[in-house]
């Protein structure tokens, strides 16, 4: 998680920011039975939500960006062979199952 955080950092303008991406990260994975701003809070033992819900609707960073190097960051961790291959190559397949 830390490696992946690393990551995504530059992509926010504020350390605050930055600080709760990496704790709403920590939540989503964790085993909490509900994921809303209240569970997600306590389990980043912050006394409300408020923080995270800034992260989601005002807090300034680069969605897009994040969202690129999410999606490289999965790529190289689900198929590590494929960073030889290049982009969408036929003889490099990337499998993934997707459930929804």
């Amino acid at each position: 998680m830390r490696q992946l955080h690393a990551r995504l950092a530059p992509h926010f303008a504020r350390p605050e920011p930055r600080r709760h991406a990496l704790l709403y990260l920590q939540a989503l994975i964790s085993e909490i039975p509900r994921k809303n701003g209240w569970q997600i809070a306590e389990h980043a033992r912050q006394a409300h939500p408020y923080g995270m819900q800034r992260l989601l609707s005002r807090a300034v960073w680069d969605h897009d960006g994040v969202r690129d190097e999410l999606r490289s960051f999965v790529g190289q961790t689900l198929n590590p062979a494929s960073q030889a291959c290049a982009p969408l190559e036929a003889a490099c397949p990337f499998p993934v199952l997707v459930i929804e």
